[in-house]
């Protein structure tokens, strides 16, 4: 049986960044399916169904993906050379535009990654969305306008935007409880 840490450690922007990026790099070199779906979700702040629902992305004659999203957002366009080549290939030869892998083979390489250590806002547990979380905490410190991240990520309202933006994550891990 296992508990929540009682000690939780606020993470930074930078520090969360890096401990992702890290696990992208570590995906690169072991794990040739898992890479290019983290990629995405790293570089672009989808939610992970908009990566993994292959009929979600469709490539226009101008080299545009439109990518429709999630519940009320408005769809995506990214251009063909802004996508991650291995997630790209997949895409372009998956001629029945089903599913690439599923949420639950996702959510265990990241928790094997990360192992007992795990990510917390408002009390709860952050797994594949700590992606959009960070993406959008690293658009703000560049600079970027909450508008045009909301833009970005086809969020419809900018107070969406603004809650990834003030949110507060906490790394956190798991402990057996002692008999």
């Amino acid at each position: 049986m296992h508990k929540f840490s009682e000690k939780r450690e606020e993470i930074s922007n930078q520090i969360l960044d890096k401990m992702l990026y890290e696990m992208i790099l570590k995906l690169e070199k072991h794990d040739y399916m898992m890479y290019p779906v983290f990629k995405v979700l790293y570089d672009h702040g989808f939610r992970v169904s908009e990566v993994l629902e292959a009929e979600r992305w469709n490539l226009n004659e101008h080299g545009i993906f439109r990518i429709t999203t999630e519940k009320k957002s408005l769809p995506r366009f990214l251009e063909l050379s802004q996508v991650e080549k291995r997630y790209r290939n997949e895409l372009t030869y998956n001629e029945y535009k089903g599913q690439l892998l599923n949420y639950s083979q996702v959510r265990r390489r990241f928790d094997c990654y990360f192992g007992a250590t795990f990510f917390t806002q408002n009390n709860r547990r952050l797994i594949t969305h700590l992606f959009r979380h960070n993406f959008v905490k690293k658009k703000y410190a560049e600079g970027l306008g909450v508008e045009k991240i909301a833009e970005i990520i086809g969020e419809v309202e900018v107070k969406n935007v603004m809650g990834y933006v003030q949110s507060k994550i906490y790394k956190e891990t798991w402990h057996k409880l002692q008999f």
